[in-house]
C-alpha cells in the first residue's frame, strides 16, 4: 500500500511540475506527458480500489481530472470530410539517419501513394538509397546532412519557389509552393533541435518562432509540417498555434510518433498545422525502422469543396 501512495504522490508531483513549465526549461520536459500520466493514473485508481487504499484512489482522481482537462481542452478535433474537388497528400518521415531499412520507407511510400513526401534526417546515403523516387517524384529539393538535419522534399507535383532556409544560418527548413487543379498550398517542412538542455530549448522555441511569423503573413493557404520537437500540451506549442494562426491536422491520441515502438507510451512529435485548409485524412503510419513513426494527411483549399 505504500508503494501505491508513493507512486500516487510521484505522479501527481510530475504532473504539477509540468504546469510550472514556465519557471525553468527542465519542469518544461514533465508537460509533454499528459496522456501518459492520464494512464498510469488510471492504473493506479484501479489497483488502489482493488486493494482499498482510498487516499491513493483521490490523488489519482485529481491527477487524472487535471491531465483530462489538459488534453481536452487543448484538442482541436478534426473530423474527416468527403472531398468533392481536388486534394493533396502529404507524407511526412523521421527516417533516422542510422536506420538502413531502406525497403521500409519505400514499402510505405508506395502503399500510401502521396502527392508530397518530406524526409527528416536525410543524409547522403539516404538520398542514394532512394534515387528510384524520382522516377514518380520527379521535383526534388534537398539538403543533406549528416548531423541529424538532413531534409529533403520529393514531389510529383510541380513545386515553384522552392527553397533550402536557415534557422541561425545552421539548421535548414524547406519553403515551397505546390498546385493541383483547384487546391493549392505553401509548406514549410521543419525539423527543430531538441530541447535537451536550456539554450537547445530556447533554439527550439526561437525556430518556431520564426515559421509562425511567416505563416501568420501567408496569403495563400499554407501547411507546416515535420517534427518540431515539442507536444500540444505545452504552452511553447499552443503559443505557435496562436501566432502563426494555425490548427492541427489531426492527433491520434494513443499513436504518438516517438519513441516509435512505445505505443500509447510514446510522445506526439511529429506534427501537420494547417491555415485556410480543410482536412480530410490524417494518419500514424506503422514502424518503418526509425525512432519516429511518419505521419500523413490529405488536405484541400477551403474553396475546393
Amino acid at each position: 500500500m505504500k508503494a501505491t501512495v508513493f507512486l500516487s504522490t510521484i505522479l501527481a508531483i510530475f504532473t504539477v511540475f509540468g504546469f510550472l513549465e514556465d519557471r525553468h526549461w527542465t519542469l518544461s520536459l514533465f508537460s509533454h506527458f499528459r496522456i501518459q500520466y492520464s494512464i498510469l493514473a488510471v492504473l493506479l485508481i484501479i489497483f488502489s480500489l482493488i486493494i482499498r487504499a482510498r487516499a491513493s484512489v483521490a490523488v489519482n482522481l485529481i491527477t487524472l481530472t487535471l491531465n483530462a482537462y489538459v488534453v481536452i481542452s487543448t484538442l482541436d478535433w478534426v473530423s474527416p470530410l468527403t472531398h468533392t474537388g481536388s486534394s493533396i497528400k502529404i507524407l511526412s518521415a523521421n527516417l533516422n539517419s542510422k536506420n538502413k531499412d531502406f525497403d521500409a520507407i519505400k514499402n510505405l511510400v508506395e502503399a500510401s501513394d502521396p502527392d508530397l513526401i518530406v524526409l527528416l534526417e536525410t543524409n547522403h546515403k539516404w538520398l542514394r538509397k532512394l534515387e528510384m523516387l524520382k522516377e514518380k517524384y520527379p521535383y526534388f529539393i534537398s539538403e543533406p546532412r549528416e548531423d541529424n538535419f538532413g531534409i529533403s522534399v520529393f514531389s510529383r507535383l510541380k513545386m515553384e519557389n522552392s527553397k533550402v532556409k536557415f534557422f541561425r544560418s545552421e539548421v535548414p527548413f524547406i519553403e515551397t509552393f505546390v498546385e493541383k487543379r483547384d487546391t493549392s498550398l505553401r509548406i514549410f517542412a521543419v525539423h527543430t533541435v531538441p530541447p535537451i538542455n536550456k539554450e537547445y530549448k530556447l533554439w527550439r522555441d526561437d525556430q518556431m518562432t520564426l515559421i509562425a511569423e511567416r505563416v501568420s503573413i501567408s496569403e495563400v493557404p499554407t501547411l507546416v509540417v515535420g517534427d518540431v520537437n515539442d507536444t500540444p500540451w505545452s504552452s511553447s506549442f499552443q503559443k505557435f498555434l496562436g501566432n502563426s494562426q494555425t490548427k492541427l491536422a489531426g492527433l491520434g491520441l494513443f499513436s504518438g510518433t516517438w519513441p516509435a515502438r512505445f505505443g500509447p507510451f510514446a510522445i506526439h512529435l511529429d506534427h501537420a498545422f494547417v491555415k485556410n485548409l480543410r482536412v480530410h485524412e490524417f494518419s500514424t503510419h506503422f514502424f518503418v525502422g526509425s525512432d519516429h513513426l511518419p505521419i500523413s494527411v490529405r488536405l484541400s483549399s477551403k474553396d475546393s469543396l
